[in-house]
């Protein structure tokens, strides 16, 4: 889903919206790195307290890497505006919009690294995998409708926020 999201990006946005979609993509992934290293973090202390047939102390692992998690990423986001002009130019790319939707996304993928990390980490693979899967088909489909909407490149940013907040709404039933 991800290479038809490519395809479809580099189709209807055109070469220039979709090397500035690039960029963006690479800055957004740089700033989530960390995310990754804290679902991997979280499952290993879910699959620990889950071992140990501690489940009800899987729900304060969750709230306190919550708190942790969204502290983290509205530190994110507020460095990025900070520096949204410096970054802009960096990047070669001309709206300052771009830089703050990057760092507002970065929060519900900060927040869902957490959960899932946590269904990883109590053997739920089948619903972790849904989750991803559900994913890229609500990007997708996002990207496709607000391409055809006019929205550009912000359209195509926004997908990916969007797509991962309703991504990690889903996580809760």
């Amino acid at each position: 889903l991800s290479y038809v999201f490519h395809l479809l990006a580099g189709r209807l946005l055109g070469p220039d919206a979709y090397g500035e979609l690039g960029a963006l993509m690479a800055l957004f992934f740089i700033f989530t790195l960390p995310a990754s290293a804290i679902g991997f973090g979280v499952s290993k202390f879910a699959a620990r307290l889950n071992s140990q047939n501690l489940t009800s102390e899987i729900g304060h692992l969750q709230n306190k890497f919550q708190k942790i998690v969204l502290f983290l990423s509205i530190f994110i986001l507020i460095v990025m505006m900070i520096f949204a002009n410096k970054i802009i130019h960096l990047l070669n790319i001309d709206r300052t919009i771009y830089i703050y939707i990057v760092g507002l996304s970065a929060l519900p993928s900060f927040l869902l690294s957490v959960n899932r990390g946590i269904l990883q980490g109590v053997f739920k693979y089948d619903w972790f995998s849904i989750n991803c899967i559900v994913e890229a088909v609500i990007r997708l489909a996002l990207l496709g409708t607000m391409l055809q909407l006019g929205f550009g490149t912000i359209g195509a940013l926004l997908s990916f926020g969007i797509a991962y907040l309703l991504a990690f709404l889903l996580t809760f039933p």
